[in-house]
């Protein structure tokens, strides 16, 4: 609402509704405080997306243009204000980032282990830098390994010994961390023959 008035020059015993800086300024920061909330809006609706992740530091947003009618100085009870504005933000395909946290993980897994699983967590995501085209992104990431068992190469390590030695044998492993022995009461030693023992991996199941 324009509150601004002059006296007209033409001898008329009247006043005008004139637009000056200050109502300019005034419907400005309106303008700009209702961009505020519209970015928030559009930036909700792109978290809702599955297959990208919003960067929040690499978020922009820039004014390009604001259109006044009545312009300033111009005769007009109400000061309609056109804010024009564009916001970049920065984006990560969840697709591509888990791809390559496969591809990397294949390479850091410890000889013996393989992935448990196709689930990776994402524990942190850090951007460093505040450019589109080229900015550092440094991700944590975890994924459950588990020794990859060899059964020949167990039972051949056991085969014959007491079940004392089998145990120390087996724990010297390092893909295996614990070692149990069942529905073994009466055995004295580790059969040598490879149908009689049985080798279970919980997390096989």
């Amino acid at each position: 609402q324009v509150i601004n008035l002059q006296r007209f020059t033409s001898g008329e015993d009247r006043w005008i509704a004139v637009v000056d800086e200050k109502d300019f300024l005034r419907a400005r920061e309106e303008a700009e405080r209702q961009m505020k909330f519209q970015v928030e809006e559009d930036l909700r609706e792109m978290k809702k997306k599955d297959d990208y992740i919003l960067l929040q530091e690499l978020v922009f947003t820039e004014t390009e243009r604001i259109d006044a009618d009545p312009p300033v100085g111009g005769e007009g009870e109400v000061l309609q204000l056109k804010l024009i504005y564009r916001l970049r933000a920065g984006t990560l395909s969840t697709s591509s980032l888990y791809k390559w946290l496969r591809r990397y993980l294949q390479q850091t897994i410890p000889a013996g282990f393989v992935q448990h699983g196709e689930g990776i967590t994402i524990r942190d995501l850090q951007v460093h830098g505040r450019d589109l085209r080229h900015s550092e992104l440094y991700v944590h990431a975890a994924a459950k390994i588990r020794g990859k068992i060899n059964r020949q190469q167990l039972f051949q390590a056991i085969a014959g010994k007491t079940l004392e030695e089998a145990q120390i044998e087996l724990t010297g492993f390092p893909e295996i961390g614990q070692v149990k022995f069942r529905n073994t009461p009466n055995v004295q030693r580790v059969p040598t023959r490879s149908f009689q023992v049985r080798f279970l991996v919980p997390m096989e199941r």
